[in-house]
């Protein structure tokens, strides 16, 4: 049986029953509400036209299987609008999902640590109930992971037996009231070198709780869902090793398809989520079940469903064709071809192209970035990241002269290395125990890592007074080699957490040149700027009908 038709049926099988490869995959759908708290932004502010009869995404909702909600939701909407919410989806036929801790913190052990509140659950329940909802899947929030792996503050590092069992009270106690309801599990599929995991002991770690979860409530759990970081090297192959270790348990996987985490408007948050969804499954097939979801200030824009930059065209998008971009460097140009997922050619589509010189030894030139500062922000602080956090693994040598941070209404704040009392303000300066160093000499921080070394290196945190646009510039000479192995990051600091990160990667100034048309053949050519060598960024960022895709040669 197919898990699609299986929800359209009424859900009256349970997700275990299915075979774990469905025919098609089950859709799911969660854009953030405007009532989060807490994180320095809000949600989408058009969340509830969602559920108008006429609402503008009759395609797309006729498409979703199963509508996700988040705790914040339940605690602080109004009955009106649960009540408006619950009526719309049972109309047109689709269920209803919460996401929830499901663990309970004791003492300092999970006080506000993700995962955790699974106290709270059964009154979650009951509200939807009140309010006219059918409660039908519960999506744990990452309770392994959070649980077992998480060694942040307040990490309680227990046991998965013991993690299964505090969890197994607040769903035991969900099912005396409502018995119909199935659980499914959200994990973070990320590297947990950190932790002390390698990326095969993370899957071990997840497999024992599926099993552990299977024996102690009585039966399996009803889907197992990935939650990755897509900048994070080896981010696919994870997501094949978690995919085939679910199907061993003959549950069905899910993945989450969203944006980068660091898109600062709703085009860009999509243009990355479309980006990534495209990667994913030209590698690794469709999932079982494709959740489109948000938990980012973006897409604020949910409607209507005909507009590339609101949330709900992701949804028909899926339903697209996917594409597959090639390209080849000769001497003096670039050249390649577009063709769908039949082989048939794409035409009139915009082949956007980037150089980067190969054999560049770097010159001294200026990286900026700019935006607003976040909602929340207190603090700021100056980073450096090599081969860690998402940058690729390699040798790095790398110089900088000058980092600055200037914020409207506030005293700029400029790190130079002129003379060795500038180390003062920066943790981490200095020759690591591995080998890796950071050192100022004669009037330049020099970084000396090699691709087996890490490097985290931050400013101490200076305050921010202002909430209007900041800059953030960094004077570096960055040679081709090093390019993507690390970046130069200001981290805004709010409550005992971080609101937002910007980076500026590594990498040799681009050069960009005119942007190629492919042809009816779907052939698409380019002019070189010179006959050196290249590395070429190709980009086709698809359209309503077809799937972007992007291709990175070098040569000649």
């Amino acid at each position: 049986m197919r898990l699609t038709a299986m929800l359209l049926a009424g859900l009256s099988l349970a997700f275990s029953a299915l075979p774990a490869c469905a025919a098609k995959p089950a859709i799911w759908f969660c854009p953030l509400d405007p009532l989060i708290r807490g994180v320095g932004y809000g949600g989408a502010p058009g969340y509830m036209d969602l559920f108008t009869p006429n609402a503008p995404w009759a395609d797309a909702a006729a498409r979703v299987n199963v509508f996700k909600i988040y705790p914040q939701w339940i605690r602080a909407a109004t009955d009106a609008d649960l009540r408006t919410q619950f009526a719309d989806l049972k109309r047109r036929h689709i269920a209803l999902a919460l996401e929830y801790g499901a663990l309970t913190a004791s003492g300092d052990c999970g006080k506000g640590v993700e995962g955790y509140g699974g106290q709270g659950l059964l009154k979650a329940a009951q509200r939807i109930r009140d309010d006219g909802g059918e409660l039908r899947f519960i999506a744990m929030d990452e309770p392994i992971f959070f649980g077992t792996v998480y060694a942040g503050r307040n990490a309680c590092r227990a046991s998965v037996e013991d993690v299964v069992q505090n969890a197994a009270v607040n769903i035991k106690a969900l099912w005396s009231e409502f018995p119909g309801v199935q659980i499914g599990d959200i994990e973070p599929v990320v590297g947990t070198t950190a932790q002390g995991l390698t990326d095969d002991q993370l899957v071990e770690r997840y497999r024992d709780g599926i099993d552990a979860f299977a024996r102690v409530l009585g039966k399996p759990l009803a889907f197992f869902d990935a939650d990755q970081d897509w900048r994070s090297p080896g981010v696919l192959s994870r997501l094949a090793a978690m995919r085939d270790m679910v199907h061993s348990r003959n549950l069905p996987f899910g993945i989450i398809y969203n944006g980068d985490g660091r898109d600062d408007d709703d085009a860009s948050w999509m243009q990355s989520a479309r980006r990534n969804m495209a990667r994913c499954e030209a590698a690794l097939g469709s999932p079982d079940i494709v959740i489109f979801q948000s938990w980012n200030p973006n897409p604020r824009k949910l409607l209507p469903e005909t507009d590339r930059d609101g949330f709900t065209s992701l949804i028909n998008e899926y339903f697209g064709n996917p594409t597959r971009l090639s390209a080849s460097l000769g001497r003096g140009e670039i050249a390649g071809r577009l063709v769908d997922q039949r082989g048939k050619p794409v035409s009139q589509a915009k082949i956007g192209v980037t150089l980067y010189s190969r054999s560049s030894p770097g010159k001294l030139a200026t990286y900026t970035a700019t935006g607003g500062i976040p909602k929340g922000a207190l603090m700021a602080v100056l980073g450096i990241r090599v081969n860690m956090e998402g940058a690729d693994p390699g040798d790095c040598n790398v110089t900088a002269t000058e980092m600055r941070f200037e914020a409207d209404g506030q005293e700029p704040v400029v790190r130079t290395f002129a003379s060795p009392s500038d180390a003062d303000p920066w943790v981490g300066l200095g020759a690591t125990a591995t080998g890796a160093s950071a050192l100022i000499e004669n009037g330049v921080l020099r970084l000396n890592i090699d691709k087996s070394k890490t490097l985290m290196l931050n400013s101490v945190p200076v305050p921010v007074t202002s909430t209007g646009a900041y800059r953030f510039q960094v004077r570096a000479t960055i040679p081709s080699s090093c390019a993507r192995t690390g970046y130069f990051a200001l981290i805004f600091l709010g409550d005992k957490k971080e609101v937002k990160r910007i980076t500026i990667p590594f990498d040799v100034p681009d050069i960009p040149i005119p942007s190629a048309t492919t042809g009816a053949d779907g052939r698409w050519r380019a002019l070189l700027p010179s006959s050196e060598s290249y590395i070429a960024q190709c980009q086709y960022l698809g359209d309503a009908k077809h799937w972007p895709s992007d291709v990175e040669v070098s040569g000649p």
